[in-house]
């Protein structure tokens, strides 16, 4: 995912990751992307969680970003 109004991810990493637990870009990738990992299963909850990770991570590195990203992905899991 690459974040817009951040000319390098990794002057954003140290903030964003320590709270946020997001991984950097690797090799080619590095400095314009952040990765999300996990194991094994995945859930709808889990999914939730990550998501809300996310933004505060990108929140906490002062990313510009759309504050409503968690609720309209809680409103689509939701339906049946």
């Amino acid at each position: 995912m690459l974040a817009e109004g951040v000319a390098n991810q990794k002057d954003t990493a140290p903030r964003a990751y320590g709270k946020g637990g997001l991984g950097a870009g690797l090799g080619k990738l590095a400095g314009k992307i952040f990765r999300i990992g996990h194991l094994g299963d995945f859930n709808d909850l889990m999914l939730a969680g990550t998501l809300a990770g996310v933004q505060m991570g990108l929140v906490t590195a002062g990313v510009p970003i759309n504050n409503n990203g968690i609720n309209a992905a809680l409103e689509r899991l939701q339906r049946p």
